[in-house]
């Protein structure tokens, strides 16, 4: 780090280097546009990795073949460029807004460009997917998640407005997480969210991702 480094730079290197170096260790990179993204993927992924015989289910083992860094806001181009230059398989995942596009259009001009741009479907984010996730068994796992708000979500899109009202509240992460990896539905829906999200990064089309004109690949709910 140069002197000048800009705070951000600081934070990855330093306050964030064990998240880093354990990315760094996977075949693949994915470099989420946000903090609060990178910690809703981990609080999800983490219960599902405990769950017996979840790994062995998938055709691609996200947790496995992908490390998630902790991307701070609105710097996923920068973070892609600073990992490129040492490893060769870096990925991106952005929201599916005019805000996400436009991050797109600056990766595809980056030399060297990610090895897979990945995005949310037009006009969606992590927390909708969240969603698409929980109306796997809505009935049932909505009532479990009766402390998260108050008063109580009575649907999957009460859950979802919560959760983009509440950028990294963690605790609430990890309550929907608990949720999902409880419930049989949920659990299978979110198990082929992230083989899809895998195989994405490994360049190969799934019935949850595919690869639009523009050579992104683009969430299919």
């Amino acid at each position: 780090l140069l002197p000048d480094a800009p705070n951000w730079k600081r934070k990855f290197f330093q306050q964030n280097r064990v998240d880093v170096l354990s990315a760094l260790l996977h075949p693949a990179i994915l470099v989420p546009e946000g903090r609060a993204d990178f910690q809703l993927l981990k609080s999800i992924l983490r219960p599902l990795m405990l769950t017996e015989g979840w790994i062995s289910s998938l055709p691609r083992a996200f947790g496995l073949e992908v490390g998630v860094v902790p991307t701070d806001d609105a710097k996923v181009v920068e973070t892609h460029a600073l990992l490129a230059g040492v490893h060769q398989c870096v990925c991106c995942l952005v929201d599916g807004d005019a805000a996400g596009q436009g991050y797109v259009e600056q990766l595809k001009a980056t030399q060297p460009p990610p090895a897979a741009i990945v995005r949310w479907q037009d006009g969606a984010m992590m927390e909708d997917t969240i969603g698409w996730i929980l109306m796997a068994d809505e009935p049932a796992v909505i009532p479990v998640l009766d402390q998260l708000t108050q008063p109580p979500p009575q649907t999957a899109a009460d859950v979802v407005t919560w959760l983009k009202a509440h950028k990294m509240d963690i605790i609430s992460y990890e309550t929907v997480a608990d949720a999902i990896a409880n419930n049989v539905a949920c659990r299978a829906r979110a198990a082929e969210l992230f083989s899809g999200l895998a195989s994405a990064c490994a360049g190969i089309v799934t019935a949850r991702f595919h690869l639009d004109d523009a050579g992104v690949w683009v969430f299919q709910p």
